[in-house]
């Protein structure tokens, strides 16, 4: 553990722990949601001056910690093999968490409570909430458009419910050009989150944009400035946390966009349906 302070007392601390001391350290997993309880104590450097009253402070930190492995591979019998003439439509791949392949069982919280509007009642409610759709069968929820109190994706950690996470996003009928004025408070709302969360096992990937919103007005995949901001913050995201997918927008296709029913993606490492 190495730190260092100013004369106020008020400083930062790394501490950093052996590649080798987690070799055998499960990976989390949505059936296995395995969690490293922690605690780091801070004690005194030395011992008191002579004369001096002795200070039996001690600085507490309990917590946990996570490993996550998220990645793809490809299906048995539809990767790019030149030899079988398999057109690129045939071709998928899965995404893997602790190196297995995960059907995502996904659904919707749009997080509407009649007594409290975008508040929940109470902690236990929330919590009684997530837990209820992991039993219904559901191993994902995409929490809509809203970041949520970081209790809240513990909460997801303990009980093995991944995570669709959907950043801030404007209106679907929004203005997208250079000077639109959500522009700045969406890169803002991404660089404070994305740090702020990105340490939760449970969170899957990124949705930078919800369907098409704000990517409309004029449409952004037909213009050079509207693909080259969408990239330019699918770039930042994966800055951020290079560990994880990122969704330019989800869905990847609806029928009122275009006549073949795809939305095409600017930037994706996902393709997602909306049923």
């Amino acid at each position: 553990l190495s730190a260092g302070g100013d004369a106020a007392g008020v400083g930062t601390a790394v501490l950093t722990v052996p590649g080798a001391a987690l070799t055998d350290v499960p990976r989390w997993h949505p059936d296995r949601p395995c969690l490293l309880a922690r605690t780091v104590e801070v004690l005194p450097e030395a011992e008191p001056a002579a004369g001096a009253p002795t200070v039996h402070q001690v600085d507490l930190v309990e917590g946990y910690a996570g490993l996550r492995d998220i990645g793809s591979a490809w299906v048995a019998g539809h990767g790019p093999d030149p030899a079988s003439g398999r057109p690129p439509v045939d071709q998928w791949q899965t995404l893997t968490v602790a190196g297995e392949p995960v059907y995502v069982r996904g659904v919707l919280d749009q997080a509407w409570h009649p007594e409290t509007l975008i508040a929940w009642p109470s902690r236990a409610y929330r919590v009684n909430e997530l837990r209820a759709l992991r039993d219904l069968g559901f191993n994902t929820v995409r929490i809509h458009i809203k970041p949520e109190a970081p209790w809240v994706y513990a909460a997801a950690d303990v009980l093995g419910l991944m995570v669709v996470y959907d950043l801030p996003c404007p209106r679907d009928l929004a203005p997208s050009g250079a000077d639109a004025p959500w522009r700045p408070h969406w890169v803002a709302a991404a660089d404070a989150l994305i740090p702020r969360d990105r340490s939760h096992p449970s969170i899957l990937w990124w949705v930078l944009f919800n369907e098409a919103w704000g990517l409309l007005d004029p449409p952004f995949w037909q213009e050079a400035e509207g693909i080259a901001f969408v990239r330019a913050q699918a770039a930042r995201v994966r800055a951020l946390d290079p560990g994880r997918p990122v969704e330019g927008h989800s869905p990847g296709g609806f029928s009122e966009v275009l006549d073949d029913g795809a939305l095409p993606h600017v930037d994706t490492d996902v393709n997602s349906y909306h049923l």
